[in-house]
């Protein structure tokens, strides 16, 4: 009975001990999370002061730059301090007369803090003031598509061309613009406006050409290989533009069309080992071995001794598998950068350097040793 007794109070005391010890605890938990709660409060005291005084520096600095003042509206606005911030706007706006980006700038404030009609107002007012209001309206526009707002977008757009109808940058922009989120019937009629004030400027061609292109439908295919043909029907000689275009093909996969533009780059000038080392690296990079290949033979074939030919065709033998192949034209590369590297007197340093470790890669690859190729005739086991 006793020692029941005993085991009891014993019990107890520890309880007591243990729960008194879980209470203090807890309050010192709770205590240490107010103090936690009160530095942060402390601390974002301090980095607002720091910033308003930051702000009113920069006005003590500067009065009469109307960016002070603005940034400071923005600051007490964020408080929710808004008739403090409005004063601060006017007052910007004030200081300049006729303040057009100030102007629109407050108004793009005032959307994305939903305040919706005093962002048209303030809008309004930038275009009352602008003498350019085809460029503004377009920006008012652009800022509405970026929010997604495109009922106003195509507003303020339409108000654009309206006002400058033969802006051919304009309806090139604005059709981009509708080309982004799939607008085709919008973006088609801007363009092709667009290149019907400039048919003979390639580079509007080319641009929105090479736009449609990006779009994984049938309908803008065709329709980027018609203002792609318009572009180099405008300038037939240019191989580069010829050449661009064929690139834009190729890495969509429409290869038939890439070469159709790379064989009329070449007509220009079948002599261009430059472009046919351009024209083989496009279809290495997209991974066309044998057409590569073709194109770089045709480079060595007129110039015999352009190491960088050697070394293309070197890595794409090893890529189809032809081992010797590569070999062969990797020890050829090798030896004309070695040509470049004395000549320009730094031997073993460049290329050449590179080459020789992708020999010594090769050769362990395909069970040879450097000297196998040294003895006379061992060119016969590849040709």
């Amino acid at each position: 009975m006793d020692g029941r007794v005993t085991k009891t109070i014993l019990f107890l005391l520890v309880w007591s001990v243990f729960f008194a010890g879980g209470t203090l605890l807890l309050k010192k938990g709770a205590e240490a999370e107010e103090i936690s709660e009160a530095k942060k409060i402390k601390n974002k005291r301090d980095t607002l002061r720091l910033r308003a005084r930051a702000l009113n520096e920069a006005i003590r600095d500067d009065p009469k730059n109307p960016d002070g003042y603005y940034d400071l509206g923005v600051f007490y606005w964020e408080l929710s301090r808004q008739k403090k911030a409005m004063a601060y706007f006017n007052k910007a706006l004030g200081l300049r007369n006729n303040n057009v980006p100030l102007y629109f700038k407050i108004g793009q404030f005032f959307w994305q803090h939903d305040r919706q009609r005093d962002a048209v107002s303030y809008f309004n007012k930038a275009l009352e003031l602008e003498k350019n209001k085809a460029s503004l309206n377009y920006k008012i526009g652009e800022f509405f598509w970026e929010e997604n707002y495109f009922d106003r977008a195509i507003k303020y757009f339409g108000a654009a061309v309206g006002v400058e109808s033969r802006n051919a940058v304009l309806h090139k922009k604005i059709g981009l613009r509708y080309l982004e989120n799939g607008f085709y019937l919008y973006s088609v009629r801007h363009v092709e406006e667009a290149i019907r004030l400039r048919p003979d400027d390639t580079d509007v061609s080319y641009e929105v050409g090479t736009a449609f292109l990006e779009k994984e439908y049938p309908a803008y295919y065709e329709k980027a290989a018609e203002y792609l043909a318009g572009a180099a029907q405008a300038d037939p000689e240019n191989t580069s533009l010829h050449f661009d275009i064929g690139f834009a093909f190729l890495e969509k996969g429409i290869v038939k069309v890439s070469e159709v533009y790379f064989s009329r780059a070449l007509k220009i000038d079948m002599q261009d080992v430059e472009l046919y080392k351009k024209i083989g690296f496009a279809y290495e990079e997209n991974e066309y071995f044998l057409r590569a290949l073709s194109i770089f033979e045709k480079a060595v074939s007129l110039q015999p001794e352009n190491p960088e030919s050697h070394h293309r065709m070197g890595l794409i033998f090893d890529q189809v598998g032809k081992g010797l192949d590569a070999i062969y034209h990797l020890r050829k590369a090798r030896e004309y950068y070695l040509d470049q590297e004395r000549y320009e007197g730094k031997p073993g340093i460049g290329n050449s350097e590179a080459v020789r470790k992708i020999l010594r890669r090769f050769y362990r690859k395909y069970g040879y040793k450097s000297e196998d190729f040294d003895t006379p005739g061992w060119i016969d086991k590849i040709f």
